[in-house]
């Protein structure tokens, strides 16, 4: 029996801590572009976690609810894009945490990543995930980060 390949639902992830540690905000854009790149569905998340904690909470968070959202619709397949080196290395098998929290989070999206039948995870640039940036962003009630290369130069004295 050969087993058909299916295309891979994109899942760009971020979360946020305001200030850090404090309040929690995740975004995620879960994307089902049917492999061909157009016509896709995009489910968007955007959540104020009504607790405190620090940023790698927050985007840990952000992967749980991203997959969550990507299996209820129906994903086989998924591609996990997230900016954050400590959740990539997690996820990955590079490293593994002690701190408690966060152990028990990273335990939550190993169940998660479980259920898929084919999983990547890959590190992006700030820039590559500003979409979900802006949605942990608004979550909190924050405006998107502007991009350092679109930001007023001071004026030289």
């Amino acid at each position: 029996a050969t087993s058909e390949r299916v295309p891979p639902w994109l899942l760009h992830c971020d979360g946020t801590a305001t200030p850090n540690p404090g309040r929690l905000g995740i975004g995620a854009v879960v994307v089902d572009d049917g492999g061909d790149g157009i016509d896709g569905r995009r489910i968007e998340i955007s959540r104020d976690l009504q607790r405190f904690g620090d940023n790698n909470e927050a985007e840990i968070e952000a992967v749980i609810a991203a997959l969550i959202a990507a299996r209820e619709a129906g994903a086989r397949a998924v591609v996990v894009r997230s900016d954050s080196d400590v959740v990539v290395r997690e996820l990955k098998g590079l490293t593994t945490t002690a701190a408690p929290k966060l152990v028990a989070l990273f335990a939550q999206a190993k169940a998660q990543l479980a259920m898929f039948d084919d999983v990547q995870i890959e590190l992006v640039t700030r820039l590559k995930n500003s979409a979900a940036d802006a949605l942990a962003r608004a979550a909190l009630g924050l405006l998107p980060k502007v991009p350092v290369h679109l930001r007023p130069r001071r004026p030289r004295r």
